[in-house]
Parts: structure tokens; sequence; C-alpha cells
């Protein structure tokens, strides 16, 4: 199944009304939702499991639109690319738990990625 990745969704997924009310998904609950345009709504919510880079997790599945969406709580701990083009390839790989968190950023006024010497970046 394909799924739109939507980083303004904070939920795990979404499917249509109609693959989620399938047989075999069990509703949970209906809480209310503030969609992308403000308005507030009931949305029945199903659990699920799903393999998620190798392993097995609980999943809360939401069922509204009209396309599966892929929303930021499974972006946790991962690593999203996107090629910008059309047909591009979109990566979610896991970030490595055994290695420390750290981000690169430049001292100084940035002109382009060639103005990047090693000596100048800071990491913390």
């Amino acid at each position: 199944m394909e799924f739109v990745v939507d980083t303004g969704f904070t939920g795990e997924l979404t499917l249509p009304h109609a693959i989620a009310e399938a047989p075999g998904l069990p509703f949970t609950h209906r809480p209310r939702a503030h969609l992308a345009d403000g308005t507030a709504v009931a949305l029945p919510v199903y659990a699920a499991s799903i393999i998620w880079h190798g392993r097995e997790i609980s999943v809360s599945i939401l069922a509204t639109g009209d396309h599966p969406l892929l929303g930021a709580a499974l972006l946790d701990d991962c690593e999203l690319l996107a090629q910008f083009r059309e047909n591009g390839l979109v990566t979610i790989d896991e970030l490595s738990w055994f290695l420390p968190r750290t981000t690169v950023r430049r001292s100084g006024p940035v002109d382009a990625w060639r103005d990047f010497p090693i000596n100048s970046w800071i990491y913390s």
C-alpha cells in the first residue's frame, strides 16, 4: 500500500473509511481531531499492527480522507529524504540508536555548500 508522507499530521497513519472499516481492524474510540483547515471532527480510530523497520509495532489508524497518510509520529528517530521531482524517490531510514545525535551547523555566513571547510563546522 502506498502512503502520502504528511509531516503536518502528528498521528501515525490514516486510511480511507472503506479500508479502515474492513473486517479485522478493531475499533478503539472516536476522538475529536483538528484537520489542516481548522475544522474539528470526530474520527473513528482503529488498532493495527504493522512491520516498521523490520519490527512489528502497534499503531492507531484514523479513518479519514481519500489517500492513506503516514504521519510524523512514525517518523520519530528516522531520517526522511525526498526527491522533489515527478516520480521522485522518498526514503525513510531508521536512525541508529547507538550513535549520538549530532547536528552540524556552520559558523559565519554561508554563500554555498562549497564554502563549508571542515574546520568551520560546529558539532553540538
